[in-house]
């Protein structure tokens, strides 16, 4: 009895180690399976945030430059997709000084506003517009003339690529301000005033900021005020109600926006995860291709 008894005790700590051994599997496929969920949940997540972001910024193009909306009716209204909504936020790269483009005037007007002194902002300026042209080698992010871009794919996959005619001059902002060599202070306040995306270098004075109508030339405190104040919703209307008090203003402004728009869209999906992204958009010039875009972060 005393050996069977012995015997059946081995038995039972046999069975209880295999008992533990099972768990222990039991266990740990459950945690590789919870983990394999999670990482499957995260990954719809950011397809979903992927298309949802694909979807507004054509959305948003579309509303732009097909049905031709008012950037203000477009910019803030939430876009609302199936799996989520996003928010499109617009600024008129029209309302900027192009570093490319603009007048060696306005960009020394910009120099100024950001806090340069006169005669080096003039130095510079004269400087930059001496550059057009030409490509010399040693001036990093100085681009020469390319070939035109195809339009963008904007099936999902891939984040789009920047598409469009690219231009002569310098690629970013970042690249003209390193180039300039101003300090922080100054390269912060030039940051908002200049973009790479306003091809005829002329300002459209009904969205610019005052900062910006402040560089332009024989523009006064007075004046600037006075524009902003008497800018209404109504582009037409204005264009003729203010050309007559910015006679000396006329070769360097515009009175329409565009014709590229920077997009920052702010996604929320159903699951309530959210993404943001930024472009730069413009109309494509043949019907093929609904839209350009230049930058994509």
């Amino acid at each position: 009895m005393k050996r069977r008894a012995t015997s059946d005790g081995y038995v039972l700590v046999a069975v209880l180690s295999v008992l533990l051994v099972l768990a222990g599997l039991i266990a740990s496929s459950s945690l590789v399976a919870q983990s394999a969920l999670r990482s499957a949940r995260v990954d719809a997540d950011r397809t979903s945030l992927d298309g949802l972001l694909r979807g507004g910024l054509e959305m948003t193009a579309y509303q732009l430059f097909t049905l031709k909306l008012p950037a203000a009716l477009v910019t803030g209204r939430p876009l609302r997709f199936g799996e989520g909504s996003v928010v499109p936020r617009l600024t008129d790269e029209g309302g900027k000084i192009d570093v490319n483009a603009s007048a060696s005037a306005v960009l020394a007007g910009a120099f100024r506003e950001a806090g340069v002194e006169a005669s080096r902002a003039a130095e510079l300026a004269a400087r930059i517009t001496a550059l057009r042209g030409s490509a010399p080698a040693d001036n990093a992010g100085f681009a020469p003339p390319d070939a035109v871009s195809p339009a963008p794919a904007t099936g999902s996959g891939t984040p789009p690529s920047p598409s469009g005619p690219r231009r002569t001059g310098f690629r970013s902002v970042a690249d003209f301000i390193a180039f300039t060599g101003v300090d922080h202070e100054e390269a912060a306040a030039l940051n908002g005033m200049l973009t790479v995306a306003n091809p005829d270098g002329k300002v459209d004075v009904l969205t610019a900021s005052r900062h910006i109508l402040m560089a332009l030339p024989d523009m006064s405190d007075a004046l600037a005020d006075s524009l902003i104040a008497d800018r209404g919703a109504s582009t037409s209307d204005d264009a003729g109600r203010l050309k007559g008090t910015l006679d000396r203003q006329l070769d360097f402004i515009k009175f329409e926006p565009g014709p590229c728009y920077s997009v920052k869209l702010d996604a929320r999906s159903a699951s309530g995860h959210m993404a943001s992204a930024g472009a730069v958009i413009a109309a494509a010039k043949t019907p093929d291709e609904p839209f350009y875009i230049l930058q994509w972060e």
